[in-house]
């Protein structure tokens, strides 16, 4: 993903790809969930059906990474990050459970109008914290892996994430 103003974009690299060289930063996700047509200026679903990857059909909480186009121009108008709640409770081929692959990708085409978006996690990990939102949660808007009601589905410790600071003080309300 390559965040540059209008300029931003996500380019898909496959096993055995390697970053360009004058790249000082990259993440590594997946998989790929909507890609776009520039003849057709529309965003598809475009899921690889040779990746191996078992959180493609398991149904779970998500986090994508996803940007909107103007398709006169092919340039960004909006980054998206999105969650979907879901609980690691119920097990991975219950639809119940939250979204695969397939159903994420069409949330992010179908109902968000994204052009090209990627897949960043799934599971209990999946986090989205929003400075000043639910302080009673301590900044923590989403639900990843219980089902029990939501006073009781504490924040889960990770590792590592992606963190964005917005420098304007326009910053968007999430949806």
């Amino acid at each position: 993903m390559i965040l540059d103003g209008e300029d931003s974009t996500i380019q898909v690299k496959h096993r055995g790809e390697t970053v360009d060289a004058d790249k000082k930063n990259a993440i590594g996700a997946g998989p790929n969930l909507v890609s776009y047509n520039p003849i057709t200026k529309t965003g598809y679903v475009d899921i690889p059906a040779d990746d191996d990857n078992i959180n493609i059909i398991e149904y779970a909480a998500n986090t994508a990474a996803a940007v909107r186009l103007n398709t006169e121009t092919g340039k960004a108008t909006q980054i998206l990050l999105v969650t979907t709640d879901g609980s690691d409770e119920c097990g991975p081929t219950d639809p119940s459970c939250g979204l695969n692959m397939q159903g994420l990708g069409e949330l992010l085409q179908q109902q968000y109008g994204v052009h090209l978006a990627l897949s960043m996690d799934q599971g209990g990990s999946t986090t989205m914290w929003i400075k000043g939102e639910r302080p009673d949660r301590n900044g923590v808007v989403s639900r990843s892996h219980s089902s029990v009601p939501d006073i009781e589905d504490t924040p889960r410790n990770v590792a590592n994430g992606l963190f964005i600071e917005v420098l304007n003080k326009e910053v968007p309300q999430p949806y």
